[in-house]
């Protein structure tokens, strides 16, 4: 007797207009087909940096996580800080505001530190290129398709009535 096992297919949920969570175990092929399925593409580098910096919710809810990004290989190495735009300079900011960059050549990944290491390292973020396709990651975030970052024009349109936290703006 053939005995068929469904595969429940990850959900996304939203946790700002236009940015979409899923927490799933999956390799870059895996996240690039479930983001295609969804009407969703990987965040830059830039735009994960500046919705970071300017939604302290977004932030928290992605503490602990790990997640990639669009763009391959990187040449950075070392502590750079960066600003509300998501701009990286070199230099050390702050527990919140660096970035420990790692080199390499693979696909981007952007990593958040729980609070008690990053009380250790001093440093919350990290940027990296090390890991390859086939290694699976907890977190699987993109942006919708058509959508362009902006800051909530004021402290209270950050979060609209569905609770999800403001940041971006329709082209």
């Amino acid at each position: 007797m053939l005995v068929t096992k469904q595969i429940a297919r990850p959900q996304f949920r939203e946790i700002a207009v236009g940015v979409y969570i899923s927490e799933t175990n999956v390799n870059l092929p895996d996240t690039i087909g479930l983001l295609r399925e969804n009407g969703l593409k990987l965040i830059t580098p830039t735009k994960a940096l500046m919705f970071i910096a300017r939604t302290p919710m977004l932030k928290d809810a992605l503490k602990g996580k790990c997640f990639r990004l669009a763009g391959e290989g990187l040449t950075l190495w070392g502590e750079y800080t960066f600003d509300n735009n998501g701009r990286l300079s070199e230099g050390n900011g702050g527990t919140e505001k660096t970035v420990y960059a790692y080199p390499g050549s693979n696909q981007l990944l952007l990593g958040l530190h729980p609070d008690y290491q990053a009380l250790i390292y001093g440093k919350r973020f990290y940027l990296s290129a090390l890991n390859g396709p086939t290694v699976p990651l907890p977190v699987v975030l993109g942006v919708r398709e058509g959508y362009k970052a902006a800051p909530p024009r004021t402290k209270w349109e950050g979060i609209g009535d569905s609770g999800r936290l403001g940041g971006l703006r329709r082209d």
